[in-house]
Order: structure tokens, then C-alpha cells, then sequence
């Protein structure tokens, strides 16, 4: 999923810390990585991987100013993959758009 979604930041949870990290050395990608849980945190020592409160900490967005990017084609254009743990089979993943992603959030707010 990775290469194919060329992620520019990315957020693992539960087990999927340890396989991340596997897949994240395995195609030496250079993107930011935080982890969700503090359960993990003693795994994150020496690891690429960093917690999620150093995320929160950091002062490098200007969230008052923040604009959000222009996207030019908003229904082809991956926002997000969500994966599985493959409770029935393999993991999976599921790219979803971010017109799929902003009328989901329209839904919840009606």
C-alpha cells in the first residue's frame, strides 16, 4: 500500500506499528512516522517511528493560517488508506478518495 499511495506522513496504530515499520524500512521510505498508541512507546526508541504526542508538539504548522492545498481532481486523488488486520484472510487496504472523504465528514455533521 505504501508505494502505491506515496505517503507524505503516516500515522500506524496497534499491531500495525511493528509491520509499518517493517514496510517503511523494507521500501526506505523517508516520510514522517508517528504512532498512535502509548502502548508502544518502548518500541520506538532507535526506530524511525515517533510518538504521537511529538506530532502534536511540534510548531512547524501555523494552525490559524492553515489553507488547505487545491486539489484538481478531488474524486481521484487518494486522501487516505485504511487497512485491515485480515481477520478473515490477508490484510487489506482501501484507498479513499478526498471527495469520498469530505462527503463521509458531511454525513456525520448533518
Amino acid at each position: 500500500m505504501f508505494s502505491l499511495a506515496k505517503p507524505k506522513i503516516v500515522f500506524l496504530e496497534g499491531k500495525n506499528v511493528c509491520d509499518g515499520l517493517k514496510a517503511i524500512e523494507a521500501l526506505k521510505m523517508t516520510c514522517p512516522v508517528f504512532a498512535l498508541d502509548d502502548d508502544y512507546q518502548a518500541q520506538l526508541t532507535g526506530n524511525k517511528i515517533q510518538a504521537f504526542d511529538v506530532f502534536l508538539e511540534q510548531k512547524s504548522v501555523d494552525v490559524d493560517g492553515f489553507q488547505c492545498s487545491k486539489i484538481q481532481h478531488p474524486d481521484q486523488q487518494i486522501a487516505v488508506v485504511l487497512g485491515s488486520s485480515g481477520t478473515t484472510g490477508l490484510p487489506k487496504g482501501v484507498a479513499l478518495s478526498h471527495k469520498a472523504v469530505l462527503l463521509q465528514m458531511d454525513i456525520w455533521d448533518r
